[in-house]
């Protein structure tokens, strides 16, 4: 998944990470790792395994190595 990062939500025991407006859209939910350099407007690519919470999906990144890539600029993302 990449996209420009809306939201960074550093929440108890789990640390999020959304993209769009709506609270269903598909979400980055990482559990292990807190991502402090991240903030709004930065386009990221992450991966993971995808995850169904019922209500959204989200991403939940690989606990042994945690992938998430920093681009550029926002414009890498369109």
């Amino acid at each position: 998944m990449y996209g420009i990062v809306r939201e960074v939500i550093p929440g108890n025991g789990v640390f999020t990470v959304t993209f769009g407006d709506d609270w269903t859209d598909t979400k980055v939910q990482d559990y292990n790792y807190r991502w402090l350099d991240l903030a709004p407007g930065y386009c990221v690519e992450v991966h993971g395994r995808v995850r169904d919470n019922v209500s959204y999906l989200f991403i939940s990144p690989d606990f042994e190595n945690p992938e998430l890539y920093y681009y550029s600029s926002p414009a890498a993302c369109r």
